[in-house]
């Protein structure tokens, strides 16, 4: 089971009946380039839904439990086009960053409301 799919099984008490994920996002609240910095780390959950954008705050040495619900969105928020190593989406208003792994993610939840498609690189 990937890492989304967990995201998406762990959010289901958190859902209204009838509401399905339809993309799991994994973030983070800063960079951890020392190892100093990891001990401030604290995980996020962007989980979209056919209904809204959840927020989550998750545990700080693994991203397994959602415990808390931290911010809702409607689900026509446009959270990208993600770009760099560490994409600050600016419709959330929580601190957090997704990594570059996640960003296309970020295209498919907003695919999934017909927002334009980023550029390709090059």
């Amino acid at each position: 089971m990937s890492a989304s799919e967990r995201l998406a099984a762990n959010a289901q008490p958190f859902l209204a009946d009838g509401e399905h994920v339809q993309v799991a996002i994994q973030a983070q609240t800063r960079m951890h380039g020392s190892p100093m910095s990891a001990l401030f780390l604290q995980y996020r959950a962007i989980v979209c839904t056919d209904r809204r954008i959840l927020v989550f705050r998750c545990g700080r040495m693994r991203m397994r439990r959602l415990y808390e619900v931290l911010e809702q969105l409607p689900r026509d928020t446009v959270l990208g086009p993600a770009h760099g190593l560490a994409y600050r989406p600016e419709a959330i208003r929580t601190r957090l960053l997704v990594l570059r792994p996640q960003h296309k993610d970020i295209a498919a939840a907003d695919a999934l409301i017909g927002a334009p498609a980023p550029p390709a690189d090059g």
